[in-house]
C-alpha cells in the first residue's frame, strides 16, 4: 500500500515486527495492517519478494504516526494482522532482547537461535494450551520472588541423582521442571535414569525429531495439567509453561551451548537472563565447571547447592608416560603407540577387558617437534606449544594461540640444536594402523565423525564395545557422548595438539576431557604425553580441582582474559587490500577502545585472508551503547564475536 494512500483512516493500523530469517540483519520493520496484532505474536510478512516470520513488537495507529510515515523514502507494505496468533511472552522477547545486546545482535538472529524453525514457520501446529497458559492469572506474591542461580559440580552420577531428587520435589509442590542439555546424546544417556517412574509426565524435545513428532511433544509438554519434566535442548527454551519453576543447565561447560555460527550467542547466557525475567530457580551443573562459574562464586553472585567438589576420586591406577624413549622413530613415523599403551593393549586382550583409546582427530593442530630430543616449541612468554601460520605476507611464523606472542620460525632446537624440527602429526587413522600393526588379531572399535556418521551407529559400534571382552575402542571427543559406564581401562594416546588451538580455555577443555577419560575408569588410566611438565596433567592424575581452577583464574588475570574482561573480535574476510582499509578504517573510528589488528587465517585456495580486530573491556562497561551502536551497523561482511571461542 502506498504511503500516499488515505492514511487518516483511523482503523489501519502500523505494526513493527522482528523478523526471524537467516540473511536479515534489521532489527525492526513496520506495515500497514487493518487489525491489531498482539505483542509476541507469530506472523509471515513479506521480506524481498519471500515470506518471512516474524515476531509482533508494537500496534499503533497510523494517525499516530502520520508524519512519520510521510517522512520516510519508500513505501509500506500490507499484511493480514488477523493472522497473528500470540506465541511468546513479554519475558522471552526481553530475554532475547537483552542477549542480542550482549552479542550484538538482532533480536530476530537471536530468537531464530533458541527456537525451532517449524515452531516459527508454522506456529499453529505447536500452539496446544499456549493461550491458556499465557492468560492465567499469577500470584503478585510470586512475581516478588528472588531468582537465584545455584551451581553444583559433582561427579555425573551424583549430579543425576541429585537432579532426580530435586525433580520429585518439585513435583510434589505441582511445578514443572526444564532440564537443558547441550547435545542430543546428552539427553538420550539422562532420560532413562531422570524420567524413571514418572514416564508419562517426561518429555523429550531436539532437533531431530520429525515435525510430527516435535509438535506432538510440544503440545503435550504445554498441554498436560499434571506437571512435568521437560529435557530438551536450548532450542527448546522457548517452550510456555505458567507452573514451571526450576530451569537445570547440566553440562554447563560444554563448549556446544555457545554457537559457532551466526550469531555467535551463548545459549547459557539466554537461558540464565530468561530465568531471571521468569523468577525460575537456576541451577548450573557439571563434574567440572566453568572457570568464569567457579570465579562468579567466589564472588557470592552464584549460590552453591552443596559444597563444591574440588576433588576428584578415582580408584583406578593412574600413569602419565613421557614420550621421550622412542625418539629416533619419530622420523619413521611411529610417532603414536608409545611402549606403555603397547603394553596396556595387551594387558587388555591378556585378561578379557575393554580399553577406551582418546586420540584427537588428524590435523586438527599442528604442533612443532623436536624429533631429537623430543622438546615441543612454546611460547617463551606463556609456555603454550607454537603453532606456524602464513601471515598476510606470506611469510610463516609461530603464533601463540593463548597470549598471541609472535616468533620467527626457528631452524634448529633451542633446547639441543638439532635441525630435524617437524609437525606433530597423529589422529586417529595413524593409531588404528600402528594399533592394526602390533596386533593383527584384535578387535578394535573406532568412534569419530568419520567411522559414525551418525549418533544411531555411534551407539551400535558403543554398545557392540561394551557388550564384549578382550576389546579396543579408539575415538575421539564423540565417543565420551556413548559410553556411559565405567570399563576396566582408559588411555589418551594424544592431547598435545590440543594445547595448540587458538583459545584461551584450551586448558579447560583438556582438563575437562582428561577428567571425564579418566571417570571411566575402574582399573587403569594411562595418558601418553611429550610433555609431562603440563601442570594439566598433575592436577588431573590427582584430581585437583580447585589447584587447576587456581592457576587458570591467575593466568586469565595476567592475560587480561574473561571473567576479567568482555572479548570483542571483529574478524573481515576477503581480498587483502579491501580487508586491511576496512579494518584499519574500523580501527580509526574505534581508537577509543584501543583496538589490536592481527591477522587470521589465510586461505591460499582462493587468495583470502583474514584480518581480526580485538577490543577488551572491563566486563561491567559492556554492552557499551556507543559501541553497540556501531557495531550493529556494519556491513554482514564483518563478523562479530562476543567473548569468541578462538581468538584467531
Amino acid at each position: 500500500m502506498d504511503k500516499k494512500d488515505n492514511t487518516s483512516n483511523k482503523k489501519l493500523k502500523v505494526i513493527s515486527v522482528v523478523p526471524i530469517d537467516r540473511g536479515i540483519f534489521k532489527d525492526r520493520l513496520s506495515y500497514f495492517s487493518t487489525v491489531s496484532a498482539e505483542i509476541g505474536a507469530l506472523l509471515t510478512v513479506p521480506v524481498r519478494k519471500r515470506e518471512v516470520p516474524a515476531l509482533v513488537i508494537g500496534t499503533t495507529n497510523v494517525a499516530a504516526v502520520k508524519t512519520e510515515i510521510k517522512a520516510q523514502d519508500f513505501n509500506l507494505k500490507k499484511i493480514d494482522g488477523s493472522k497473528a496468533r500470540r506465541f511468546f511472552s513479554p519475558n522471552f522477547i526481553a530475554a532475547a532482547t537483552l542477549t542480542a545486546d550482549f552479542f550484538a545482535t538482532t533480536v530476530g538472529q537471536t530468537i531464530k537461535a533458541v527456537v525451532p524453525k517449524t515452531v516459527l514457520t508454522d506456529p499453529s501446529a505447536f500452539a496446544g494450551q499456549v493461550g491458556r497458559r499465557f492468560d492465567k492469572k499469577i500470584n503478585p506474591a510470586e512475581t516478588e520472588t528472588k531468582s537465584d542461580v545455584y551451581i553444583i559440580q559433582e561427579p555425573d552420577a551424583e549430579r543425576l541423582a541429585y537432579y532426580k531428587s530435586l525433580i520429585r520435589e518439585s513435583f510434589a509442590r505441582n511445578a514443572s521442571v526444564f532440564f537443558c542439555l547441550p547435545t542430543i546424546p546428552d539427553i538420550e544417556r539422562s532420560f532413562p535414569f531422570l524420567a524413571k517412574g514418572i514416564e508419562k509426565y517426561a518429555i523429550i524435545l531436539h532437533g531431530r525429531l520429525s515435525k510430527k513428532a516435535m509438535a506432538e511433544a510440544w503440545r503435550k509438554a504445554t498441554g498436560l495439567k499434571h506437571p512435568v519434566l521437560i529435557i530438551a535442548t536450548p532450542l527448546f527454551l522457548s517452550l510456555p509453561r505458567s507452573d514451571l519453576k526450576t530451569l537445570i543447565l547440566d553440562r554447563e561447560n560444554s563448549s556446544a551451548y555457545k554457537l559457532t555460527t551466526r550469531p555467535y550467542i551463548d545459549t547459557r547466557f539466554f537461558a540464565e537472563t530468561l530465568a531471571r525475567k521468569n523468577k525460575l530457580r537456576l541451577i548450573l551443573g557439571d563434574a567440572v565447571l566453568r572457570t568464569e562459574t567457579v570465579f562468579r562464586q567466589g564472588k557470592k553472585e552464584l549460590i552453591a547447592a552443596s559444597p563444591l567438589k574440588f576433588r576428584s576420586f578415582s580408584e583406578a591406577k593412574q600413569k602419565l608416560a613421557e614420550r621421550t624413549e622412542q625418539n629416533k622413530d619419530l622420523a619413521r613415523g611411529a610417532a603414536t603407540l608409545g611402549q606403555d599403551l603397547k603394553d596396556l593393549i595387551g594387558r587388555t586382550i591378556a585378561h578379557n577387558e575393554r580399553l577406551f583409546i582418546f586420540t584427537v582427530r588428524r590435523g586438527s593442530v599442528g604442533i612443532t617437534l623436536c624429533n631429537d630430543c623430543g622438546l615441543i616449541v612454546s611460547c617463551e612468554h606463556c609456555q603454550a606449544p607454537l603453532t606456524i601460520h602464513q601471515g598476510l605476507d606470506r611469510k610463516y611464523a609461530f603464533i601463540c594461540h593463548k597470549c598471541g606472542q609472535t616468533y620467527k620460525i626457528k631452524d634448529t632446537c633451542a633446547n639441543c640444536g638439532s635441525w630435524r624440527l617437524s609437525l606433530l602429526d597423529g589422529g586417529i587413522d595413524k593409531l588404528a594402523q600402528e594399533i592394526e600393526t602390533a596386533f593383527p588379531d584384535i578387535n578394535l572399535f573406532k568412534i569419530d565423525s568419520d567411522s559414525a556418521s551418525t549418533g544411531k551407529k555411534a551407539k551400535i559400534i558403543a554398545d557392540k564395545f561394551t557388550a564384549g571382552t578382550g576389546q579396543v575402542l579408539l575415538g575421539t571427543e564423540m565417543a565420551l557422548h556413548y559410553i556411559f559406564e565405567p570399563i576396566e581401562n582408559t588411555a589418551v594416546a594424544s592431547i598435545d595438539a590440543l594445547f595448540g588451538i587458538p583459545d584461551f580455555r584450551v586448558s579447560e577443555k583438556i582438563f575437562g576431557l582428561l577428567i571425564r577419560v579418566r571417570s571411566l575408569a575402574s582399573k587403569r588410566f594411562l595418558i601418553q604425553t611429550r610433555n609431562p611438565e603440563e601442570k594439566v596433567f598433575t592436577y588431573v592424575l590427582k584430581g585437583n580441582l580447585l589447584d587447576f581452577y587456581r592457576d587458570e583464574i591467575e593466568e586469565r588475570k595476567t592475560l587480561g582474559y574473561p571473567p576479567f574482561s568482555t572479548l570483542i573480535k571483529i574478524s573481515r574476510t576477503g581480498r587483502l587490500d579491501t580487508v586491511r582499509a576496512d579494518i584499519n578504517d574500523l580501527a580509526g573510528e574505534l581508537k577509543d577502545y584501543e583496538p589490536r589488528i592481527y591477522p587470521g587465517r589465510r586461505e591460499e585456495a582462493n587468495d583470502k585472508v583474514t584480518i581480526n580486530l580485538l577490543i577488551k573491556l572491563p566486563p561491567e562497561n559492556w554492552p557499551d551503547p556507543k559501541l553497540l551502536t556501531r557495531l550493529r551497523t556494519l556491513p554482514p561482511t564483518f563478523i562479530i564475536a562476543i567473548d569468541p571461542k578462538e581468538i584467531l
